[in-house]
C-alpha cells in the first residue's frame, strides 16, 4: 500500500489512502484502539450512528472485534487491515 497523508474531517491518519467509511475506521482504530465512537466519528467526518452502522457491518464481516465493555474496552482489527 502507498504510504499517504489522508486529511479526514478534522484529523489526519498517516499512511492510508482515501477510501469510504468502512475502509477508514479499520485504520484509525489500528492507531487508536481505545476510541470512541464519537471521536472517530468526528475524526472521519461523519455521525456516530454512521460510525455504529459501519462498526456493526465491520464486526459481521470478520474485521474487526471488541474486547472489553463499553467503557474500559478496545477495538481490535482482524488481518492487519489497521496497520
Amino acid at each position: 500500500m502507498r504510504k499517504a497523508v489522508l486529511t479526514i474531517g478534522r484529523g489526519t491518519l498517516p499512511g492510508v489512502m482515501s477510501g469510504n467509511v468502512s475502509g477508514k475506521i479499520p485504520a484509525a482504530v489500528g492507531r487508536q484502539p481505545g476510541i470512541a465512537i464519537p471521536q472517530l466519528a468526528e475524526l472521519i467526518g461523519v455521525s456516530a450512528r454512521t460510525i455504529e452502522r459501519h462498526l456493526r457491518k465491520l464486526q459481521e464481516q470478520g474485521q474487526l472485534r471488541r474486547v472489553g465493555g463499553a467503557k474500559g474496552g478496545h477495538w481490535e482489527v482482524i488481518g492487519g487491515q489497521g496497520e
